[in-house]
């Protein structure tokens, strides 16, 4: 027993404590360790659609919890902050690419850091983004996130100054991060490295159990084309979490890989939210019944017909499609595409801004797999 117990003591010495990466595997599945979380007092964190962000939409999502929710689940180790989140969405869009860093528009899981809660005023926030559907599924390539919106700071190898990492496009300086769609949404799994915790003045004191930094989780829906609602954990369920650190709740590390979330301004404790019960959840997200698929493809006529400078294209489909949607002119010529990608089964909206467009006669054309439908459309200036 005593030759165990010395054999026991020599390996720890060596190989040191469990690390994360040990039991925790970046596949978008959820990993057993945090089947021993049960809420935010351990590193589990629930976000119902009633945490919604009135900014940006005045009601909650209309289909509640089954519309836009999710599950969050986070560890740590020595070297990575890790997340895996289930997100119930009844309609996964990642489309929106109008200009550079648009990615917000689309469904996606945002987080916001505030390194060191002692440092006031707001700025030097982190940001990490990452989409719901990868550069294969998405239905417009370029709004797809991986992981990229912000710029880090690096310590270099002496430890002595501080680097300023750029962004690259299409890379990310994030190491390893997985995505899954489900029946019902979307799951995400990613880690951190905690040297990417550092911005500005803000600078992280490192990994050890006892320390507490601010964050935000922010969850967004897009239905349609753009993002419609928000739902958020923070201390004050606020948009400005991404640029307020004062605004974020505040995360502590536990020993044993495990996290405390509470939602109250770490730098500010009169912020707090007064519901802290709403992040607490026993079981799964609730689920309510979703659309019945439409029983046939359908190109719609657009509405207003004839318009300026924009109107709404309608299509229909009863599975899951490859769907490119075009614009043509009299000529036959393509002068707009309007989506490209794979739609989920289920009615559509594409709005068509013709701002750009000379006064005249136009077609748009739906292809869906085998099912192909043109109609005609006026622009009148």
């Amino acid at each position: 027993m005593k030759r165990l117990l010395y054999s026991s003591i020599v390996l720890f010495l060596i190989l040191g404590p469990a690390s994360a990466q040990n039991f925790v595997t970046i596949d978008a599945q959820k990993d057993a360790f945090y089947d021993n979380l049960t809420n935010p007092d351990d590193g589990k964190v629930f976000i119902p659609a009633r945490a919604f962000i009135t900014s940006i939409h005045a009601e909650p999502p209309a289909g509640g919890d089954a519309d836009l929710s999710g599950i969050v689940w986070s560890c740590w180790d020595d070297v990575y902050l890790y997340y895996y989140a289930e997100v119930k969405d009844d309609a996964v869009f990642v489309n929106n690419a109008t200009s550079a860093g648009s990615q917000w528009q689309n469904d996606k899981i945002e987080l916001k850091f505030n390194p060191d809660p002692t440092i006031a005023g707001t700025g030097n926030v982190i940001q990490v983004g990452l989409s719901a559907l990868d550069s294969t599924d998405a239905q417009v390539l370029g709004a797809v996130d991986n992981m990229t919106q912000d710029t880090p700071d690096l310590q270099d190898t002496a430890g002595v100054s501080w680097l300023s990492v750029r962004q690259q496009p299409g890379g990310t300086f994030y190491e390893d991060f997985a995505r899954r769609e489900t029946a019902d949404g979307y799951a995400l799994e990613f880690r951190i490295p905690w040297q990417y915790m550092n911005k500005g003045t803000r600078r992280f004191p490192g990994p050890t159990a006892g320390v507490v930094f601010g964050a935000a989780i922010n969850i967004a829906d897009n239905d349609a084309t753009q993002r419609e609602d928000m739902i958020q954990w923070s201390a004050a369920v606020r948009d400005e979490a991404w640029n307020n650190a004062t605004l974020h709740g505040s995360i502590t590390l536990l020993a044993d890989h495990k996290l405390k979330y509470q939602a109250v301004s770490p730098m500010d404790p009169t912020i707090f939210n007064a519901n802290e019960i709403d992040w607490y959840f026993g079981g799964t997200v609730s689920i309510k019944p979703g659309p019945t698929a439409p029983e046939a493809f359908n190109l719609k006529q657009n509405y207003p017909n004839p318009f300026n400078p924009v109107t709404t294209i309608d299509f229909s489909l009863p599975v899951k499609s490859d769907v490119r949607l075009v614009l043509v002119n009299s000529l036959g010529q393509v002068v707009k595409e309007m989506a490209r990608g794979p739609y989920s089964a289920g009615d559509h909206r594409i709005r068509l801004d013709a701002s750009d467009l000379t006064t005249g006669v136009y077609f748009y054309k739906l292809e869906a797999g085998a099912f192909v439908s043109v109609k005609k459309l006026v622009v009148m200036k």
